[in-house]
């Protein structure tokens, strides 16, 4: 999560529900945010201890938004993968509070299914044998040629110092134990129509192919949104690409 704090007088606060960015600072949405980075989770990649996702995600960001934002006034909400899940379900769940969302290559739950890319098949099945084997460094290294790289690009296309802190943060992540289960709220697919406010979705053109389709499907199904493809960036832009 994150707060606005300069914003221009009228301009609701953004409040960033993320993806693991890796200490990379969220862009600001307009006039003169200032934001801070806060709670990580990526899908796969990322937080292993999942008690925060789903609807119990949603309900601890509301609570943050009840003591961070004065008299409930709503917030634009950022998302990224899995926290783009995460925003999602809360502006369906409470439009109230909700301005706007900015999205990711956002996870949806109920999205339809995807066969994945050649190259993404044969990647996860590699991360699933060293998982199997326990060789937690090799997950990692395969995690950061899917999500980081992206799954056709070459191995090894983000350079230092940005690789160095995928590999020690989603290290963290991989080494850490799983606790508790995901608590669902209901799918939002077929919901999405329900977001009335101003979406912009943002996809980079390197992540994995059914991710850069689901973003295209998102777009045409929302009421208002806008689709924009970032250039030589991956599943997590603002690593990849620290100046979006």
């Amino acid at each position: 999560m994150a707060r606005d704090r300069t914003r221009p007088a009228g301009h609701p606060p953004p409040s960033h529900w993320k993806a693991r960015c890796f200490g990379q600072r969220p862009p600001p949405l307009g006039g003169r945010s200032r934001t801070s980075p806060r709670g990580r989770c990526q899908p796969r990649c990322g937080c292993r201890h999942r008690t925060s996702y789903g609807a119990q995600g949603s309900r601890f960001g509301h609570a943050v938004l009840d003591h961070l934002v004065e008299g409930g006034r709503p917030v634009v909400l950022v998302g990224c993968s899995q926290g783009g899940s995460i925003a999602i379900d809360a502006a369906l769940a409470s439009p109230d509070r909700v301005a706007g969302l900015v999205l990711i290559a956002p996870s949806v739950s109920g999205a339809p299914s995807a066969t994945p890319h050649e190259a993404v098949r044969r990647l996860l099945d590699a991360i699933d044998r060293a998982e199997k084997s326990g060789d937690l460094d090799q997950v990692n290294r395969l995690e950061a040629a899917l999500w980081l790289d992206g799954p056709l690009a070459a191995q090894g296309r983000v350079k230092e110092p940005a690789r160095a802190l995928f590999l020690a943060m989603n290290g963290i992540a991989l080494a850490a134990p799983v606790i508790g289960r995901v608590h669902q709220p209901a799918l939002a697919w077929d919901q999405l129509d329900r977001i009335a406010g101003p979406v912009r979705v943002l996809c980079g053109d390197l992540d994995v192919p059914h991710v850069q389709a689901r973003c295209c499907q998102l777009a045409v199904a929302l009421p208002d949104a806008r689709l924009e493809i970032l250039p030589g960036v991956a599943h997590l832009p603002s690593l990849g690409n620290p100046t979006f």
